[in-house]
Order: C-alpha cells, then structure tokens, then sequence
C-alpha cells in the first residue's frame, strides 16, 4: 500500500512539472528591428545629413531632398537615387547589415565637396 502512494505520488509530481514546464514555455520569434529616418538635403554646393552615423541592424530610410537649383543624383554605398529635378525627393531603404564606412556622393552635377562618408557602428 506504501508502495503503491509512493509510485502513484512520484507519477502525480512527473506529471504536473511536465505541464507546468509545458505552461511556462513560450515561443520564441525574432522582435522587429529598429527603424528609422535620415533625412539627406542636396544643395547646389554642399550635402548635409540629418545624421551621419547609425549603428548596425538598424532598418534606415534616407529621404534625399534636392534643395538646389540643378538636378542632382545620389549614391550611398551603391545605392542610387534617380535624377532629382529641383525640389524632389528619393527614398533609399537599407537594413545596415555591415559595419564600416561607406563613401557617398553626388553623381549628377556634383560640387568639389559634395562627398563623404556614412559610419555604420
């Protein structure tokens, strides 16, 4: 009779940590990145960023604006934006994978300073 509670006890305690191992799981899934805006504005003369540096991971949409009297084109770390008539704008999308410094410029009637570096950390 012992014998029998203390099987039938030890049965009762496999059981319920089973379940309530069961009960405490839960699934895990991948949270969604970070995400964010740089603003890019072009200029005749010069090129400025709303920042210039973000850390990896980070899904980033530059909005390159053309300020400028000319139109102008722009390329970050081979991405292109088509040719941008005064007062238009381009979205390039990227999820910052790599750390590094990757060159920008102005590819379509660019001025002496019109290129630089964008840091991914």
């Amino acid at each position: 009779m012992k014998k029998s509670f203390i099987v039938a006890a030890v049965c009762a305690a496999v059981s319920l940590s089973l379940l309530a191992g069961g009960a405490l799981a839960h699934r895990q899934t991948t949270l969604p990145g970070l995400q964010g805006n740089i603003h890019v504005k072009i200029t005749d003369t010069s090129v400025v960023f709303g920042r210039n540096r973000e850390k990896r991971g980070v899904h980033i949409t530059f909005i390159v604006k053309n300020f400028g009297n000319k139109p102008h084109a722009f390329n970050l770390g081979g991405l292109q934006t088509p040719k941008l008539m005064p007062g238009a704008q381009a979205k390039l999308k990227s999820a910052l994978q790599v750390r590094g410094k990757f060159p920008w410029k102005v590819t379509l009637n660019p001025a002496p300073k019109q290129h630089g570096f964008f840091v991914v950390y």
